[in-house]
């Protein structure tokens, strides 16, 4: 074996295990910082509602100063936001399982 291609096979490990390593580093950087979201936002007929999916703090948007409100989870505006998010999943999944059905 020449030294010609003995450089060439390391050539090709480093390569392999450069990618590797980039590979890995933009995957982690995505999972950290794009999936999942801290937040998930629901929309109901009145108002915007942050969730934090750590936490499971509620906060909802005020529109006349742009500000995020913290709702106390005892408090029946929380109930009623939970309610009605939850009535509209329950919804969405009996819309999804008759279209499915009508296949």
């Amino acid at each position: 074996m020449s030294i010609r291609t003995s450089l060439l096979k390391h050539q090709a490990k480093a390569l392999k295990i450069a990618a590797t390593t980039i590979c890995s580093i933009v995957l982690i950087i995505f999972a950290v910082f794009v999936w999942p979201t801290r937040f998930w936002y629901e929309h109901t007929r009145q108002q915007v509602i942050r969730i934090n999916r750590f936490t499971d703090e509620m906060s909802y948007l005020d529109s006349d100063d742009g500000v995020w409100t913290k709702i106390k989870s005892s408090s029946t505006d929380a109930d009623k936001a939970l309610d009605e998010i939850l009535q509209r999943k329950e919804n969405q999944n009996v819309q999804s399982d008759q279209h499915i059905a009508d296949r």
